[in-house]
């Protein structure tokens, strides 16, 4: 199966593809790590352990196969 990426001007005028990618040759499921960053607790004094919490920013992107999806 061959997937088709075009970019669009206006809703009513589409442009040609500007690219083509086989699908088949791509992984089931990417994995991302963005690092750490931090979320303020508004609700929580500045001097709060809580105030500041850490957050990792990584995880796994997948699509679904089969009918729908990209496996279609």
């Amino acid at each position: 199966m061959t997937l088709v990426l075009a970019a669009c001007a206006s809703p009513m005028k589409p442009l040609a593809p500007t690219a083509t990618i086989d699908i088949d040759s791509l992984p089931i499921a990417v994995e991302y790590n963005l690092g750490d960053a931090a979320s303020v607790q508004a609700r929580f004094p500045e001097d709060s352990h809580f105030r500041n919490m850490p957050v990792r920013l990584n995880g796994l992107i997948a699509a679904p196969s089969g009918e729908g999806g990209l496996g279609v």
